[in-house]
């Protein structure tokens, strides 16, 4: 073992070497990518500043090598090489001033006055902030101009994202409408962290800080392949100004059991270094409840389960950039999250006769779980601007450790009949250990040419994976190993990436994008205790292409397409039981293959606000858990397995409606068919298929004229749909809520009622050949939330926060 480390820690410090060398090469070649600054200032005809004039430089090609706005003092900065331009003063499309200009120096550029109408000046300033789309096209994304809607204050971005068009966040974890496995992003980089610790994170960025969230459904070439649906890229806006700032909030939520969330952010910003740091502490405890059927011909089980789980979280988070000058920019960002949870559980497991309906025996299972896990991630980057023309490169090193240690113990006894007497008893202790490293190096380049803008670039990842799980028999009450259901499992992957993509302007109204992704994947699985190895190749190619038409303001209009992978996690894949009980447990299966996803979408954007995506897909090698029983003994086993192909069709619209100006509505409606088939029929039906719809209202009343206290009414439906081989039922959640703002909108009070009449419960069925599994899990989704937020500092600096790319997280 000490041997393996040793070539770990060989093989690490080599790739930091190389990092380091790389950097060292560009730094110490600033020379040769020199730049000019160009300063000036924009005055009206009475000589007062105005702010987001687009400031261009246009090269001898016709070219657009730089474009800065100009801010509240009317003041512009462009960085540009030495050579002959035009500078443009523009705004909404049209050109208020040019002149040639030849940077061969810093230039202090004379004062600009616009000549308009003070009338007219002030309807186009007017214009400026106001025209912008709340909705937006893009040719491979939808964009949601936060700025824009009536969430740009005083909620958190897991709000901000409940208005966000075709995003689903009603079943705890952030989705597409009709779609799962949705990655999210901070300023383009997938954040290492897994759904639960999302969402925590989330809730500590403010919507103040936020530009906009774009909506990737088909994601292109640069983005890894991993994961079936697509991705939310929130954009944080850049900085301002030079300064501090940071806030505090204190969040209580009442469930069955109480919780408490304190949380607090700083940030730091000055010409060259920014830096931010985040603390989250989240203490729980639910009441969670969940009952499975099973049916037979000849007799039927009913089960029930009730458990109180509390956690506590500690989450930190740690983000520092540095530009080195107008050319190199250099960061690390560091994410720790400690996290410890404890169940106490009761399972009763009653089975019966079906001719007689007459109760057979019970089966009785008390545990105790305790789990915790450690999680850290280290990230690196370069970043470095090649020329004014906008060619720049980046290169990003990440380090990520998870360790995660899970110990259950637990008692099943048998009865006969109804308690009637004890038919047999045994105990036993559960105990499994898990340890994650992805080491991660990614080099990417943005190359814009007159033909096209290109992008490229290649990404390699290891990861290793240890499990450890022992089965103690304590039923004597001296715990003795079983090693018939212990295992020692060990798992190194290999993916290297390359990608290409050409984005192409063909007019005023068209724009078309393609790209192409290599992925060549190579697996290694060792069970040491079953003495089995398996090791697996897999080379895909993974197309993507779009095409956007803007016939004018009021239409948009898109296709795309995308074809997309999704791994197995590192627990699917691991052949080790854990059992519930005696007689049940979860596997993994080391057999599994990457399920592959072709997508395609049309959409049709009207007016900013109305938005309608017809999309098709079809998934090869579908995997789920298959639940395995039969009527002549008690066991239940649960294992993974790719069973299955499907085929879907959907339409979402989505509608921002605002008929008053103290009344602001999102409404969303999603219809979709599923048709799944599977390829091992001795196990599942051959077919299955059925139509799924949503429906959700976000809606928002204003109650004074200051825009400071706000009521809150939302609610969805979930209407029975189909995913797979498994049927859900009705599902909704209807919320209430009122939020007040204080002192300069600094001091933010909320107070919601969440699922108000518990109808948030989920409710499924599984169909066999010879039998049907049913099960229902309701979360304690219910509760009342008082949430107090007080911001202070400079609240107009925004922290440039960066996030690398690192999606083997969300397989941990």
């Amino acid at each position: 073992m000490n041997k393996i480390n040793s070539k770990i820690t060989i093989t690490k410090s080599k790739k930091v070497r190389y990092i380091l060398s790389l950097l060292l090469v560009f730094l110490f070649n600033n020379q040769a990518f020199s730049q000019f600054k160009i300063k000036g200032k924009i005055l009206d005809e009475r000589n007062n500043p105005i702010e987001f004039l687009e400031i261009q430089l246009k090269n001898k090609d016709s070219i657009i090598s730089t474009s800065e706005l100009t801010n509240e003092e009317g003041e512009y900065l462009l960085n540009s090489r030495e050579g002959e331009y035009t500078l443009l003063v523009r705004q909404m499309g049209d050109i208020y001033y040019k002149q040639k200009i030849d940077v061969f120096k810093d230039t202090q550029m004379e004062t600009i006055n616009i000549s308009l109408r003070a009338k007219e000046l002030e309807e186009f300033v007017m214009v400026s902030s106001s025209k912008k789309k709340l909705i937006e096209r893009k040719v491979d994304r939808i964009v949601f101009n936060v700025d824009q809607s009536i969430v740009s204050q005083g909620v958190d971005a897991i709000e901000v994202l409940q208005r966000t068009p075709k995003v689903d966040i009603s079943k705890g974890a952030i989705q597409l409408i009709g779609k799962s496995n949705l990655g999210v992003m901070i300023n383009g980089k997938l954040l290492n962290l897994s759904s639960a610790e999302i969402e925590s994170y989330l809730k500590t960025i403010r919507s103040e800080n936020i530009s906009k969230i774009e909506v990737i459904t088909t994601p292109p070439a640069k983005y890894d392949a991993q994961g079936n649906s697509g991705l939310i890229n929130i954009i944080l806006k850049k900085n301002l100004k030079e300064g501090w700032k940071g806030d505090l909030s204190a969040t209580y939520i009442q469930r069955t059991y109480g919780g408490f969330v304190p949380a607090t952010s700083i940030s730091y910003n000055s010409e060259k270094l920014s830096l931010s740091f985040s603390l989250l502490a989240d203490t729980e405890a639910r009441k969670n409840t969940s009952s499975t059927n099973i049916d037979f011909n000849t007799n039927y089980r009913r089960a029930i389960e009730s458990k109180k789980e509390s956690s506590k979280n500690l989450a930190t988070g740690i983000n520092l950039n540095y530009s080195i000058n107008e050319n190199n920019d250099i960061g690390v960002i560091y994410n720790s999250n400690f996290w410890d949870a404890k169940q106490n559980g009761q399972y009763e497991n009653k089975f019966f006769t079906t001719s007689a309906n007459i109760l057979d025996s019970i089966q009785r299972t008390p545990s105790y779980n305790k789990n915790r896990y450690d999680y850290h991630s280290v990230s690196s980057y370069y970043d470095l601007k090649i020329d004014s023309f906008g060619k720049k490169m980046s290169v990003n090193f990440n380090l990520l450790t998870k360790k995660n240690k899970n110990n259950r113990d637990f008692s099943t006894s048998n009865y006969i009949g109804y308690y009637n007497s004890l038919n047999s008893y045994n105990s036993a202790i559960n105990n499994s250990l898990s340890k994650f490293n992805v080491y991660s190096l990614n080099i990417d380049f943005m190359l814009p040419y007159k033909f096209a803008n290109m992008e490229t670039g290649s990404k390699v990842t290891f990861i290793e994976n240890n499990s450890e799980i022992y089965f103690f028999n304590n039923t004597l009450g001296n715990a003795l190993l079983d090693v018939t259901k212990s295992n020692e499992f060990n798992y190194k992957e290999r993916i290297m990436a390359f990608y290409v993509s050409a984005n192409k302007e063909i007019s005023e109204k068209w724009t078309a994008q393609f790209g192409i992704r290599f992925e060549s994947t190579e697996t290694k699985g060792n069970s040491i205790t079953l003495n089995t190895k398996q090791k697996n190749n897999f080379n895909n190619l993974f197309p993507s292409a779009y095409l956007t038409y803007d016939p004018n303001e009021n239409n948009s209009f898109s296709i795309g397409y995308s074809k997309r992978i999704e791994r197995p996690t590192f627990s699917e894949v691991n052949p080790f039981r854990m059992y519930s009980d005696f007689y049940s447990y979860e596997a993994g299966n080391p057999d599994l293959l990457p399920m592959l996803t072709d997508n395609i979408e049309f959409s049709y954007i009207f007016k900013n606000n109305l938005s309608l995506t017809l999309y098709g897909s079809k998934l090869n090698q579908g995997r789920d858990y298959l639940t395995i029983t039969n009527n002549n003994d008690n066991s239940v086993i649960s294992t993974p397995q790719n069973y299955y192909n499907q085929e879907t069709l959907g339409l979402d619209i989505s509608h921002t409606w605002e008929p008053l100006k103290w009344f602001n509505s999102y409404n969303n409606f999603s219809v979709y068919y599923n048709n799944s088939k599977s390829y091992i029929q001795n196990i599942t039906i051959p077919e299955f298929d059925g139509y799924g719809s949503y429906f959700s209202s976000k809606n928002t009343f204003t109650l004074n004229t200051n825009k400071t206290t706000y009521l809150l009414l939302n609610f969805f439906q979930s209407f029975p749909n189909t995913e797979g081989f498994l049927k859900s039922y009705n599902r909704a959640s209807f919320d209430l809520g009122l939020k007040f703002m204080q002192f300069n909108k600094n001091l933010q009070i909320s107070i919601i009622a969440y699922d108000l009449f518990a109808q948030n419960r989920n409710k499924g069925t599984e169909t066999y050949p010879n039998y049907k599994y049913s099960t229902k899990i309701y979360n304690d989704m219910r509760n009342i939330t008082l949430s107090l937020i007080y911001k202070f500092g400079n609240n107009n600096i925004k922290t440039n926060n960066k996030k690398i790319e690192n999606p083997e997280d969300q397989r941990l």
